[in-house]
């Protein structure tokens, strides 16, 4: 019986970013909490559904409408700014 680490790519490519400055983000960890039975992905291959491709947007933007620096490009006021926390 083999074991197969679904995050040792995500583990590796991390490593490598992370030794050439490059910031990234893992979508990996949330989608394990969230799965269940194959909830994110198609059943004929390992690409997101529907619901995976939501979660992913999801994640991503949390993550980016949380950066300082990407708030400022992407907003002109605070206004925009304190209802983007909300």
């Amino acid at each position: 019986n083999i074991e197969i680490d679904i995050s040792k790519p995500n583990s590796v490519l991390k490593k490598i970013l992370r030794e050439n400055y490059i910031e990234s983000i893992s979508l990996l960890p949330e989608f394990k909490r969230k799965n269940i039975n194959n909830t994110f992905y198609y059943e004929v291959d390992s690409h997101f559904n529907k619901d995976g491709n939501k979660l992913a947007a999801e994640i991503i933007y949390g993550y980016l409408v949380n950066k300082e620096d990407i708030k400022k490009y992407l907003f002109k006021n605070k206004n925009q700014i304190e209802n983007v926390k909300k």
